[in-house]
């Protein structure tokens, strides 16, 4: 009886030893099992051959244990050979003790046996190009209950495609069993992982054993902080009533190179059962040279003195500009952050009384609807002005003065349109009311000042454009080319002003590129890298551009040392030149290789809040 259940706790099947079905690693049992898509950990080499591909050594340590004195373990490492090459090892056993057999003559005669099983698996997997990984494994089986044994090898292949939004995976396991002579199950596991955000994935799973039921498994892992993760699986193969009951949970702890991973799963009849696995990955902490060092503080101190110089001369938005700079360069430099909130806190004064007053004047000759703009304005950099407050307040009430009440309503939606400076919206709804009230002289007023705002943004967006082209900023003109079609989708002077820029930087990114294979073919890698930057510069997705960056990677073997400080300063340069988008990512690849690299993550932070503000 104990034997069977021993069995059943394993989960044998019909079609042969399944102890190779069980789940390893505590990550991959809090996700149900759904772990063939990912496999980016030693335990992957289980899972599939071809996705535990590591640029790093890795160490990983598993532990479970049931009643009846029943252990589960695994100890996986990854050591990493030269050109994208991986050799990984792995075991894994189930031992218990203690299986109770009892004389069917004589119940009180008794004794006590033991039975273990071991799956020990040499791996080698081949990353072929940024998304592709293939692998090949080599494994054995042992196992003895009471004083039976039996011996095996057999063989598992598979391979992993990984993208910025989800991966794939696809290994068999257990080939070979006849020409081997191992009587396993041949298996076929298939899996998708999702992640619709940088924070959040999604796994699927199928596992087909031939000659045996699919099945099917499933996981979520969400972090909301980069150290720390949560997660809950479904497994479909645990033997419970309630569906509620296959669910597994599960959490993550990662504190630089070590990663602690904790699993509540669910065992059929067994009930739940706790895992804990400890991980160890040898990622060398990459350090800044002294030439970066000093240039950082030269920069810095360089923008800084620019800054005051002209602070001094009362261009307060270049002055912030420049103080913004120094703190990309130096994110520390206490003396450029107290600048920043000293301009900032005067410049928003200043604004405040230009607004005030401006309002003031415009209310005195009648103009209410441009009186009513100043107030919110002002309003918006000080909400706590409670004389602003009212005069807008009565500026709302003189325009809506002697009108119904559906055209109050009207007037009103208007009101916050063209407060929030939508002046297509704002004309709608005045075109709205001006149908009920058509006689309504004020309703026309507020219509021409609504289409005057539009011309006066057009036309001053339009000349900055025309200055940044001729200047050669053909990234600026582009990104505010694009802000003033998404508000006027249909002004023809700025789409073939967009049509224009796009053309123009067309010809640059292919003079950029095919400059760039000149080079490459040349072997003159430096330059050829330095070439197709400058495409990534107005295309950071560029497909041709990162693929032969990637060449230019592996031709010229960098050391990640040298990789994690050339992206840092070229991040530096593209957030210099206001292209946020490309900063961010050159500094999230600097992340990826250390994550602890100097003012990288405080730099990340300014560039992201800088692209958000030039998205509104």
């Amino acid at each position: 009886m104990n034997l069977i259940i021993l069995l059943l706790l394993i989960n044998q099947s019909s079609s042969g030893l399944e102890f190779l079905r069980m789940n390893v690693g505590s990550r991959a049992f809090a996700l149900g099992g759904a772990y063939t898509a990912l496999a980016d950990e030693p335990f992957g080499i289980f899972y599939n051959p071809g996705g535990f591909y590591s640029e790093f050594p890795y160490f990983s340590s598993f532990y479970g244990r049931w009643f009846m004195d029943t252990h589960s373990g695994s100890i996986a490492v990854i050591y990493p050979l030269a050109k994208n090459r991986t050799i990984g090892f792995g075991i894994r056993g189930l031992f218990s003790n203690k299986i109770e057999m009892r004389d069917e003559q004589n119940p009180f005669n008794y004794s006590y046996y033991n039975a273990y099983f071991l799956n020990p698996s040499l791996v080698y997997a081949q990353k072929f190009d940024n998304n592709l990984s293939l692998g090949l494994g080599f494994n054995g089986i042992n196992t003895r209950i009471e004083t039976t044994a039996g011996t095996g090898v057999f063989l598992s292949t598979g391979f992993k495609y990984t993208t910025e939004y989800f991966d794939g995976g696809l290994s068999f396991t257990n080939l070979g069993m006849e020409v081997l002579n191992t009587n396993l199950p041949l298996t076929a596991r298939i899996g998708l992982c999702i992640k619709p955000f940088k924070n959040l994935i999604l796994s699927v799973d199928l596992l087909k054993p031939l000659r045996d039921a699919l099945g099917y498994y499933g996981g979520i892992e969400y972090r909301p902080l980069d150290l720390f993760g949560i997660r809950i699986g479904y497994n479909s193969d645990v033997y419970a009533e309630n569906s509620y009951e296959k669910l597994s949970l599960g959490i993550g702890l990662k504190i630089e190179n070590i990663s602690i991973d904790y699993a509540s799963a669910p065992c059929g009849i067994f009930g739940w059962t706790h895992f804990l696995t400890l991980s160890y990955q040898i990622r060398p902490k990459v350090k800044k040279p002294e030439e970066i060092f000093a240039k950082e503080k030269m920069m810095s101190e360089t923008y800084l003195n620019q800054g005051i110089e002209y602070y001094n001369l009362g261009k307060l938005e270049e002055a912030l500009n420049s103080f913004d700079l120094s703190l990309i360069w130096l994110p520390d430099n206490k003396v450029a952050m107290d600048w920043i909130e000293r301009v900032q806190n005067e410049k928003k004064v200043a604004s405040i009384e230009v607004f005030f007053n401006d309002g003031k004047k415009e209310m005195s000759k009648g103009n209410y609807l441009e009186a009513l703009y100043d107030f919110q304005r002002a309003l918006e950099l000080d909400s706590t002005r409670a004389d602003i407050r009212n005069l807008k307040i009565e500026c709302e009430k003189k325009i809506k003065e002697g009108t119904t009440q559906n055209v109050k309503e009207l007037i009103e939606q208007g009101l916050a349109k063209f407060n929030a400076q939508d002046y297509l919206k704002a004309v709608q709804f005045w075109n709205e009311a001006l149908k009920l009230e058509p006689t309504n002289a004020t309703i026309r007023n507020h219509i021409a000042e609504a289409n005057q705002k539009m011309i006066d943004e057009i036309t001053e967006s339009l000349r900055k454009i025309n200055t940044l082209i001729n200047q050669g900023s053909f990234k600026k003109a582009q990104d505010l080319v694009k802000k003033m079609l998404r508000k006027y989708p249909n002004q023809e002077n700025l789409s073939k002003q967009k049509t224009f820029i796009d053309q123009k930087i067309t010809e640059r990114i292919n003079e950029y590129l095919t400059k760039g294979r000149e080079l490459f073919n040349a072997q003159k890698y430096t330059d050829a890298e330095s070439e197709f930057q400058k495409v990534l510069e107005y295309e950071p997705k560029n497909v041709q551009a990162l693929s032969y960056l990637e060449k230019i990677k592996r031709e010229t073997a960098g050391g990640k040392k040298e990789d994690a400080d050339r992206y840092y300063l070229l991040g530096i340069d593209a957030y210099t030149k206001n292209n946020f988008e490309l900063a961010i990512d050159y500094w999230d690849k600097v992340l990826k290789i250390d994550p602890n690299y100097p003012n990288v993550k405080k730099n990340l932070e300014r560039a992201r809040i800088k692209l958000t503000e030039l998205n509104k």
